[in-house]
């Protein structure tokens, strides 16, 4: 039996969290101005729809975990469709999600799925073919092998960044280890 979650389970909101450090402005980081993980546009987007208010601000996130879980909630884990991923491939899928945005997680899963014959088109839209494959190949391949298999496909997006764009390769221990970690911990939970 596989356990689904309706929200975001805070074991998720912790571990992304041990990735996603404080404050930062990069001038070399695609993402801008960031705090734990949430870009600013990604901020002004929740404002717009209501998801934290308007007093909130990219700085503040450091001491506001409340807004963080809401915004990651509802712009990361419900709308990268977590809720219908078995735990602990849907953490890897949420935690993608915060890294690569949400049509980049999308596509991480589709491309993992079609390792396994899911023969979808990789558009980064999680619709009812998707769903029914996910459903599909879950019953027959080990959830140990999905999680690599998708961690695979994270570490192949990390060279294919770097190869279209040789100045991110600055973040290339990081992101390896993200990878690591998100792995581990699946692998932990089964």
């Amino acid at each position: 039996m596989f356990i689904k979650s309706d929200s975001l389970p805070a074991s998720y909101l912790q571990n992304t969290l041990q990735y996603e450090g404080g404050y930062v402005n990069r001038s070399d980081d695609k993402g801008g101005e960031t705090n734990r993980g949430i870009t600013i546009g990604t901020l002004q987007n929740a404002i717009q729809k209501g998801v934290v208010s308007k007093s909130v601000t990219i700085r503040s996130l450091t001491n506001d975990l409340e807004s963080v879980r809401k915004i990651y909630n509802d712009l990361y884990y419900a709308k990268a469709k977590c809720f219908l991923i078995p735990h602990p491939l849907a953490f890897a899928h949420f935690d993608a999600s915060v890294h690569h945005g949400v049509g980049g997680a999308i596509k991480l899963l589709q491309q993992t799925l079609n390792k396994f014959n899911g023969n979808l088109t990789v558009d980064g839209g999680f619709g009812p073919l998707t769903i029914k494959v996910l459903d599909a190949i879950i019953l027959k391949v080990a959830m140990k092998i999905l999680i690599d298999t998708y961690q695979d496909m994270r570490v192949a997006k990390f060279n294919s960044i770097i190869a279209k764009d040789p100045t991110q390769k600055v973040f290339i221990n990081g992101w390896l280890n993200r990878a690591a970690m998100v792995r581990a911990w699946c692998h932990q939970q089964e």
